[in-house]
């Protein structure tokens, strides 16, 4: 009687043990792979964190002071994928109600990043949502097509910055004294050859982005070609204007 008793609350304590677990929003006792999983087959409707999340995350949030591995405010470190797991509060339940989700939507300094760094967009905010409701997964998307044919500023350079690049680089929070955001600071970096220097990783440079994954070579080449195309235009121009003079 005494061990029917026993197996019987053995069962429950099982049984509550796996529903509590299933409750968590992150479970620090999990461990989560950071070898993402790659697709060279990429659809347009999926999120992938190493391309879409992660290069937003390493250029807003997992700062020095904030959250990244040696600081970790407030117990919270978003510089990979299995810390984000762990610390970030993820609902796969309730995707909407996740933590690192919910401070993105906040006012004044209860929002994240804080002011007076810039907000996400409404457009990253929802790639965020959509990555969580998609399972949070580890994915990557390795798709080797590139497409440079007509590389302009506005269409292909500047998504590839903000995603990287304005997160520490911006008005308010020109780390290292640089603003990425201003065209004429941009133009003389991109002439000069630090912004290819730093995104290549060569040495003499600080590789960026700082501390997360390198641009992908169709990234890179996609800058180069801006940069030398604007190169070239600039002078031709200058010297149309050394013929006027003439």
């Amino acid at each position: 009687m005494i061990s029917k008793k026993i197996q019987a609350i053995t069962i429950f304590v099982f049984i509550w043990a796996l529903l509590w677990l299933g409750s968590c929003t992150h479970k620090p006792g999990v461990y989560y792979d950071n070898t993402p999983k790659e697709s060279n087959n990429c659809s347009a409707d999926t999120v992938y964190f190493q391309n879409d999340i992660r290069p937003y995350l390493n250029s807003t949030c997992a700062l020095s002071g904030c959250h990244d591995a040696t600081t970790g405010k407030e117990g919270i470190v978003l510089t990979n994928y299995a810390a984000v797991m762990k610390t970030g509060g993820i609902n796969l339940q309730n995707p909407a109600e996740s933590e690192i989700y919910k401070v993105l939507n906040k006012s004044g300094e209860d929002r994240m990043p804080p002011p007076p760094a810039q907000a996400w967009s409404s457009d990253q905010s929802a790639a965020l949502l959509t990555w969580i409701s998609q399972g949070a997964l580890n994915n990557a998307c390795a798709d080797t097509t590139c497409d440079t044919t007509s590389v302009t500023f506005a269409g292909n350079v500047a998504p590839i910055l903000q995603k990287y690049c304005y997160g520490c680089h911006n008005s308010s929070n020109s780390l290292g004294g640089i603003d990425l955001t201003n065209f004429n600071q941009l133009t003389l970096l991109s002439g000069n050859g630090s912004l290819l220097g730093a995104i290549r990783q060569e040495p003499g440079y600080i590789p960026m982005p700082l501390g997360g994954n390198k641009l992908s070579n169709c990234e890179i080449e996609t800058i180069a070609i801006w940069i030398r195309d604007t190169t070239l235009s600039a002078g031709s121009n200058q010297q149309q204007q050394t013929l006027g003079r003439h």
